[in-house]
């Protein structure tokens, strides 16, 4: 492929990119437009995308024996995400949800494993969360 192809090319992509953003997609058309030029694939530059949210888990000792029941260094990452397929069509928006636990054998090592979820799928999991998390709560301080 000449220099002048690959201009031609990105032209042609360019003019593929999504015209108009979801008010939560932190990208828009510029940003967009940018990504491309940055080197990204035209699927990757279209993807909407929202500013991701996380956090990271402490690690977890005995505050008797001082024995570590849970290794910290792992986390958490949430992001909506939403494909732009040829024609502007839009794909069903996704809540990715990231997550990435230290081995424990190796603590430098981490094991990444990535969760795509439709909107109704992250509420249903939400209010299990909570539901679990309430119940053993509400356990605990009962036997206070």
């Amino acid at each position: 492929m000449t220099q002048h192809d690959a201009l031609d090319k990105l032209v042609e992509d360019r003019a593929k990119l999504p015209k108009f953003c979801p008010s939560w997609c932190t990208s828009g058309p510029a940003g967009h437009a940018e990504a491309m030029l940055e080197g990204c694939d035209l699927e990757s530059a279209s993807m909407h995308l929202s500013a991701d949210i996380g956090g990271q888990q402490d690690e977890i000792r005995n505050y008797v024996t001082g024995e570590v029941v849970r290794p910290g260094k792992g986390g958490w990452r949430v992001q909506l995400r939403q494909q732009v397929r040829p024609g502007h069509r839009l794909d069903v928006p996704l809540l990715g949800v990231e997550c990435h636990i230290r081995e424990s054998a190796t603590p430098t090592a981490y094991v990444r494993t990535e969760l795509n979820l439709t909107t109704s799928e992250a509420r249903k999991l939400a209010a299990q969360l909570l539901h679990l998390a309430d119940a053993e709560d509400l356990r605990r301080y009962d036997t206070l």
